[in-house]
C-alpha cells in the first residue's frame, strides 16, 4: 500500500508543473548591444513583475496563462510590448533609446483652469470617486502635466514617467505607464456632472503591500463582487446559474451563451452568443452583416448596480480568470464601467 501511494504522489508532480511557466530572456541596447539593467518586466495588469539583472536577464514565473501582454519598460528606452508572451517570446529583446521629447514642457498660459484644478479633475476621473479611489495617493504628482483644449472642451494629461499610485484601501502599489488620458466635457468646465466621456490608455502593474491584512482582503473581495471581471469569470466557468446576477432579456445562461473548450488550450474558452438570444433581440439578425447584441445585467447583491453589456462580436475568447482576449469585443457601460484605477484588481486576482 505504501509503495502504491508513493507512486501516485510522484506521478502527480509533473502534472502540477504543466500549469506553471517561466517567461525569460535577455534585454540589450539596440545601439551598443550592451545589457539593459533594471528594466521593469511585467505582465500587464497583473502582480507578476521582475527587473533585469546585471546581465540584462530576467525570469518571470507565472502560475497559469492568462490573456495579457508582456511589457518591458525603462525610463531611458522605448517600451517593448509582446502581445503573445506565452507563445512568441524571443530570447533576446532589443530596446531603443528614447528621443528627448519631454525635456521641455510647454506651459499653457491660456488655460482657463489652474494646475490645481486640473489635477483635482484628473484624480477624480483617473482614480475614481469611490472610497478606494478617494483614498489613493499619487506619489509623483509633479511628473504629471496637463493641457485643456477649450475648443474641444477636453482635458488631457501626460506623464513621461510611470505614475505611481498607492492604493491603501486595496493594499497595492500600482504603477501606470500612461499613454493617453482625456476627459471630454459638455462645456468649458471641469465639473464631473458635465463629463461626456473619459478615456485612459496605458499599462499597469501591481505590487502587493497588504501583508496578509484580513481587512484589506475583505475590501478586495467587496470590490471584486459585481465587477465585469466577476461576471465574465462566472460566464467562462459556466457558473452564471449559481451567481447572483439577473440578466435581461432571458436570464437563462444556457439560452444566451454557448461556452466551448478549445483544443490544446486549457486556459481559455470560446464563447458564442446563442441563436435563441440573437433571435429574441432581433428576428432578422441572420441577415445582418454584423449583428450586435446587448444585454442588461443587474447585481442582485446591490440592486441599484445595473450595467449594459454590448457584444460587438458574436464569438469571443476569454481566459479562466474572465479576461477577454480582445477587450474591443465587448463594450461595458453602467455600474461595471464606473470603476477606475482605485477599484482595479490584478487580472489574476482570486477572492
Amino acid at each position: 500500500m505504501k509503495k502504491r501511494l508513493l507512486y501516485l504522489i510522484l506521478l502527480s508532480l509533473p502534472l502540477q508543473a504543466v500549469y506553471a511557466q517561466v517567461l525569460k530572456g535577455v534585454v540589450i541596447d539596440s545601439a551598443t548591444k550592451e545589457s539593459v539593467i533594471n528594466a521593469n518586466v511585467y505582465l500587464e495588469g497583473t502582480a507578476y513583475h521582475t527587473i533585469t539583472d546585471a546581465d540584462g536577464r530576467f525570469e518571470l514565473p507565472v502560475k497559469q496563462r492568462l490573456n495579457t501582454k508582456l511589457i518591458i519598460s525603462h525610463v531611458v528606452y522605448e517600451t517593448l510590448i509582446f502581445a503573445n508572451p506565452f507563445d512568441q517570446l524571443p530570447e533576446t529583446m532589443v530596446m531603443k533609446e528614447k528621443e528627448n521629447r519631454f525635456d521641455e514642457v510647454v506651459v499653457d498660459t491660456d488655460s482657463p483652469f489652474s494646475r490645481k484644478q486640473m489635477m483635482q479633475a484628473f484624480k477624480r476621473e483617473f482614480l475614481g470617486t469611490t472610497n478606494a479611489g478617494r483614498a489613493c495617493v499619487i506619489q509623483n504628482e509633479e511628473d504629471i502635466y496637463f493641457y485643456y483644449n477649450k475648443e474641444k472642451k477636453t482635458l488631457h494629461a501626460f506623464c513621461h514617467k510611470p505614475i505611481v499610485v498607492n492604493n491603501k484601501t486595496l493594499g497595492y502599489l500600482v504603477t501606470v505607464e500612461l499613454n493617453e488620458f482625456k476627459a471630454q466635457y459638455q462645456a468649458v468646465t471641469l465639473l464631473s456632472s458635465d463629463i461626456e466621456s473619459v478615456l485612459y490608455l496605458g499599462y499597469m502593474s501591481f505590487h502587493d503591500t497588504s501583508k496578509g491584512n484580513a481587512s484589506i482582503k475583505k475590501k478586495r473581495r467587496n470590490t471584486y463582487l459585481g465587477s465585469s471581471t466577476e461576471f465574465f469569470r462566472y460566464l467562462v466557468r459556466q457558473q452564471l446559474n449559481d451567481s447572483r446576477y439577473y440578466m435581461q432579456p432571458l436570464n437563462r445562461p444556457e439560452e444566451m451563451f454557448v461556452v466551448e473548450s478549445i483544443p490544446l488550450n486549457d486556459w481559455q474558452k470560446k464563447v458564442t452568443l446563442h441563436t435563441d438570444l440573437l433571435a429574441y433581440l432581433d428576428p432578422h439578425y441572420a441577415t445582418r452583416k454584423s449583428p450586435k447584441a446587448e444585454i442588461i445585467v443587474q447585481n442582485e447583491r446591490v440592486p441599484s448596480e445595473v450595467s449594459n453589456i454590448r457584444f460587438l462580436k458574436l464569438t469571443f475568447k476569454a481566459d479562466t480568470y474572465g479576461n477577454l482576449e480582445d477587450a474591443r469585443d465587448v463594450l461595458v457601460s453602467g455600474s461595471m464601467a464606473h470603476k477606475r484605477i482605485g477599484d482595479t484588481l490584478p487580472k489574476e486576482y482570486e477572492p
